[in-house]
């Protein structure tokens, strides 16, 4: 097979981008990370479903990349491939376990999440960071209180992470991403 027209046509589409496009690569948590329970991490809807027996071989995201214990390499290989941007996902059931109103953050996720990000940053890769990626905390969806409970939203708003009267996404981001105080 020739790789030219290929080539061209790659070629094509990258000239219709901005000069300024910022290109990158792209993970999601429960399909990279592994480190299944381990941490603080609670349950999710995605590992009550592949443990159900719902995957024809058997696959889950126990180990899956392994990340959550070799992100320093997978960084090393990012770098190595020149990647300057890198937009991964971070579990809300390891963030915060039971996902729902007053529950406790995991600060030993927090912590991993931070010397991740430094880490990529220390090597010249920009973490960008995306809080949900379809998958919450198992005991929102069997306890009914996820997608089809009417009041989801409301339970989002109410979640106390930083401030109990903004919403989830927005606390949970000003949470995890605040910088760290130094101490004197």
């Amino acid at each position: 097979m020739r790789l030219y027209p290929l080539v061209a046509l790659l070629h094509l589409v990258l000239a219709k981008f901005p000069t300024n496009f910022e290109f990158g690569v792209s993970t999601a948590a429960y399909q990279i990370e592994g480190g299944w329970l381990e941490g603080g991490k609670s349950l999710s809807t995605w590992d009550n479903l592949v443990h159900s027996g719902a995957v024809v071989d058997g696959s889950t995201g126990d180990v899956a990349d392994d990340s959550f214990h070799k992100y320093h390499e997978d960084i090393a290989l990012m770098k190595e491939y020149g990647i300057k941007n890198y937009r991964m996902s971070v579990s809300w059931s390891r963030i915060v376990p039971r996902g729902n109103k007053g529950t406790p953050v995991n600060m030993l996720a927090i912590e991993h999440y931070r010397r991740q990000f430094q880490a990529l940053i220390s090597v010249g890769i920009t973490p960008y960071v995306t809080l949900y990626h379809n998958v919450m905390p198992a005991n929102l969806y069997i306890n009914g209180t996820g997608y089809t409970d009417p009041d989801f939203v409301e339970d989002l708003s109410l979640i106390h992470i930083s401030e109990p009267t903004r919403p989830l996404y927005i606390s949970y981001a000003v949470f995890c991403l605040k910088k760290k105080k130094k101490k004197k």
